[in-house]
């Protein structure tokens, strides 16, 4: 019994840079989301690198700057993401085949083309449905940097103010596959994808993928370039500005969520703090799936949180939180405060988790509502 117990507490990080493409490509399986390990990978089930499939380019600057797991999905058309094709796991929703991914982006299915907003929408959804960050891309029109802040097609046109969606502006200038020696714009989201997993590998998913030391590899240059005070609207905006230094070279220099503008005040401005909150509900969902073969009594309530405490006590090591002691870092509540008598009569636990990501002591709160073995089938079925 102890055995066993000990295996249920056991508690493990999800993984958090798992990248989903979804675009245009040469040859190989449509509406199957097919794993990929390398470009060698890709190049054998999708084709070559080629100027015309912005997609193939993408996966390059994936693997190119630091990315180590993708699915791809290749799509025939800019209906990818019509709704009918979620019954039959076509297109977008040919990721449900996949259990996990943590990022999406979606490339232009053709140079120049940009993704019909609608299907912008739709993604963005779908990416919450999974707790997944979609990769917005520039629009082909944002010529200058002050046309993203356009009222009428700039940002706000785009209805992506949320969380779960981040925008790098400009477009990024890489080695042409066709013509040598040349240069092409190219969507930023592969490169922000891998830049993201090279950070989460060497420093943790709670450190920004931006400064000096956020490079992006193979890039040859920018689209456009952004001066400081153009950084700072853009920023201010919620967007995320590449930029050059001479000393750097290209570089990430922005980290914030499209809910992230000044003027909207949200809780989930930063990147960062968004994706660890995502990780950690993911954990423990994952983790504590246990807890439904379990009677709803205090002995739950009481291994739930040591479980959760040894999770969460693991990133405080680790650094994930701010503060010197754990009092300062974080929180978990599973006990009588958290569930009331009715909440043991319907077999559903209330969990109470907080982490301080910014500052000790200042806690971002997520809530979880378990059920176990007395669940009710009403409240299971929600």
């Amino acid at each position: 019994m102890q055995e066993d117990s000990m295996l249920k507490r056991a508690l493990n990080a999800a993984e958090t840079s798992i990248t989903a493409f979804v675009g245009s490509a040469a040859r190989g399986a449509s509406d199957k989301a097919v794993k990929i390990d390398s470009l060698a990978e890709f190049s054998e089930c999708f084709g070559e690198v080629l100027d015309k499939y912005p997609l193939s380019h993408a996966v390059r600057q994936f693997f190119e700057n630091g990315g180590r797991k993708a699915f791809v999905v290749r799509v025939a058309n800019e209906r990818f993401a019509e709704p009918s094709l979620s019954i039959r796991q076509q297109g977008l929703w040919a990721l449900d085949q996949v259990d996990a991914f943590n990022l999406l982006a979606i490339p232009p299915l053709e140079p120049g083309k940009d993704i019909d907003v609608r299907s912008l929408g739709t993604a963005l959804a779908y990416c919450k449905s999974r707790r997944a960050i979609l990769l917005v891309d520039p629009r082909s029109k944002w010529s200058m940097p002050v046309s993203v802040l356009d009222p009428q097609g700039g940002i706000e046109s785009l209805g992506l103010r949320d969380p779960n969606a981040v925008l790098y502006y400009p477009n990024i200038l890489a080695a042409s596959a066709s013509n040598r020696g040349k240069s092409i714009a190219c969507a930023p989201c592969g490169a922000i994808a891998g830049l993201i997993a090279r950070t989460d590998a060497s420093r943790g998913v709670w450190k920004a993928p931006a400064g000096v030391h956020a490079g992006i590899l193979g890039a040859q240059g920018l689209e456009r370039n952004v001066s400081t005070a153009e950084n700072r609207l853009l920023n201010q905006a919620g967007i995320n500005c590449l930029r050059s230094f001479a000393k750097t070279g290209i570089v990430s220099w922005g980290a914030r969520t499209l809910d992230g503008a000044d003027f909207l005040g949200s809780d989930w401005k930063y990147f960062p703090l968004r994706r660890v909150a995502l990780m950690i509900e993911e954990s423990l969902e994952r983790g504590l799936n246990w807890v439904v073969f379990e009677p709803n009594d205090e002995p739950l309530w009481a291994e739930i949180s040591e479980a959760v405490e040894d999770f969460m006590f693991q990133l405080f090591r680790e650094g994930a939180f701010q503060g010197k002691t754990l009092n300062d870092s974080f929180f978990v509540r599973c006990d009588d405060t958290t569930n009331t008598e009715a909440d043991i009569d319907r077999g559903v636990v209330n969990l109470q988790v907080g982490f301080a990501p910014l500052r000790p002591a200042e806690f971002t709160i997520l809530n979880f509502q378990l059920k176990t073995a007395s669940c009710s089938d009403d409240d299971r079925a929600r």
